[in-house]
């Protein structure tokens, strides 16, 4: 059986090809993820104990805790969730030629 040029052949007519075994899943979160994950919980616990502090107008209530659980919501836990590790390519930096 002739095929036109760019179409592969199958073999045999009418056959499908097999289907590539699609990859196990893996977690994408590393232990990196996991650390600054707890990182984050601790700083947020931290915030929330100076939150609770008897004066409501002291230095621990009202101006730590703020900045504690901004940082803990803003930087932290978004970075825990968007960080991956560096790979590095085989070839990369390696000069070309000679």
């Amino acid at each position: 059986m002739k095929t036109r040029p760019g179409v592969k052949s199958h073999g045999v007519p009418g056959e499908k090809p097999k289907a590539k075994a699609a990859p196990r899943f893996q977690v994408p979160f590393t232990r990196k993820n996991y650390l600054w994950l707890g990182i984050g919980l601790a700083v947020l616990l931290v915030g929330y104990v100076c939150l609770a502090q008897p004066p409501a107008d002291g230095f621990l209530s009202l101006t730590l805790a703020p900045i504690l659980l901004t940082t803990a919501y803003v930087v932290i836990f978004p970075y825990a969730i968007m960080a991956h590790e560096r790979t590095v390519d085989a070839g990369a930096g390696q000069p070309k030629g000679d």
